[in-house]
């Protein structure tokens, strides 16, 4: 038989032995090249099961690869139910906008919009919150502790103030809903005779085109010459005589203790009331305790400044201790609360970022009560699903697991 080009020594025709241009398709019979017959790795890959794909190579293996969908054609755009595979091309023919499946999990698909215009088909997302309110401030001389703010929180199985149960996370839907955050500064404490302290601010998160969620100010410390206790999200203590605690508010807060001789009531704790105080005999006026919460370690806690740590708990919402004449300094309430004074002392104030109630003053010639702490507002959602946009002058984040948390120390927005 005859060869193109030189004959080889061995029978088998190699690559380098066929001329550029020499073999052309007519030159075959139907048939006469086989996997078979050629080398090894030239193959055509096995053609079993890959009915209707084509043969791909990457430069050195060939494959089988599927035949993009065809576009899907429809009036309207797609939602986060219109199932399909990565890579599925949807049209909408009213609008012109083109989308492209980039997440596809079933009834919860994220279409991005891959056209000029915005918008992509992205799922919900929950957002989770605690919405701690300022503390109120302590009274005036033997004074009552002041009521801390009053506490909400959707998170996990966490209690809300009083013991009450878990609220209802957010439902947020991307580029439409719009958190408003207020978060409310304390109390002042009472300054002189007669002249009251007064409550905390209320904390919120207001939702655009829905509901508004409070969480209520603390309620001050009836101080020496007062005549009225501060109601609150918790309320004050009352002052010396006998004078009973402000009220505080279902789902918030407890209510402030009673005062007795020469001697203030504690302020009231979104966990637990404020604790009687008197003189003679000697009764501690104790602030009542806050209530823990599971929204950040104690860990980013301390490292942001928020909230109280006791040990291996984060506290929210502790009332100011009471003011004597004689009891020493009386501890504020786990949760920010500050301690009461005796003796011309000044209350010391509730820490801030806690909602925590000021302490109330001294007796004997009198003195101030402390100032009630300012509140906080929390937020944590999927970082998946966090839109990274808010706004605020003292606003962190941190990330925790597979979550993003915002705290929000100042007034703010954040939008889905």
């Amino acid at each position: 038989m005859g060869y193109i080009g030189n004959r080889p020594a061995s029978g088998i025709i190699t690559g380098d032995q066929v001329l550029d241009g020499s073999v052309k398709t007519e030159d075959l019979a139907d048939g006469a090249v086989t996997a078979a017959k050629l080398a090894a790795g030239a193959a055509v890959p096995d053609q079993s099961g890959q009915t209707g794909k084509y043969l791909t190579t990457d430069g050195t293996t060939a494959s089988w690869s599927t035949v993009p969908n065809e576009i899907t054609k429809a009036s309207t755009d797609p939602t986060t139910t219109t199932n399909g595979s990565v890579g599925d091309i949807y049209l909408n023919t009213t609008s012109g906008e083109v989308f492209v499946l980039t997440d596809a999990t079933t009834n919860a698909n994220i279409w991005t919009n891959v056209g000029e215009g915005t918008g992509s088909i992205v799922p919900n997302y929950t957002i989770e919150y605690v919405i701690q309110a300022g503390g109120g401030g302590g009274g005036f001389r033997h004074g009552g502790g002041g009521g801390a703010g009053g506490y909400r929180t959707s998170h996990a199985s966490d209690d809300s103030g009083r013991a009450s149960s878990t609220e209802t996370p957010f439902t947020a839907t991307p580029g439409t809903h719009v958190y408003t955050i207020v978060v409310g500064g304390g109390g002042s404490g009472g300054p002189s005779q007669g002249t009251a302290a007064t409550n905390g601010d209320d904390s919120s998160i207001a939702v655009s085109g829905g509901s508004t969620i409070t969480s209520t100010g603390g309620g001050f410390g009836r101080g020496s010459g007062g005549s009225t206790t501060g109601n609150g999200g918790c309320g004050g203590g009352g002052r010396a005589s006998l004078a009973t605690g402000g009220t505080g508010t279902t789902g918030q807060g407890f209510g402030g203790g009673s005062g007795g001789t020469n001697s203030g009531g504690g302020g009231g704790g979104t966990g637990e009331e404020g604790f009687e105080g008197d003189n003679s005999p000697t009764v501690y006026g104790y602030g009542g305790d806050g209530t823990v919460s599971t929204i950040l370690t104690t860990a980013n806690a301390t490292s942001n400044s928020v909230g109280h740590v006791v040990g291996s708990d984060l506290y929210f919402g502790g009332g100011g201790g009471n003011g004597s004449n004689t009891l020493g300094q009386v501890a504020g309430g786990s949760g920010g609360g500050g301690d009461g004074r005796d003796n011309d002392q000044t209350g010391l104030p509730g820490d801030d970022f806690t909602g925590g109630g000021g302490g109330g003053g001294g007796g004997d010639s009198g003195a101030a009560g402390g100032g009630g702490g300012s509140g906080v507002v929390i937020l944590r959602m999927p970082t998946a699903s966090c839109s990274g946009t808010y706004t605020g002058d003292n606003v962190t984040t941190v990330t925790e697991g597979t979550d993003t948390i915002i705290i929000f120390k100042s007034s703010g927005t954040y939008t889905a």
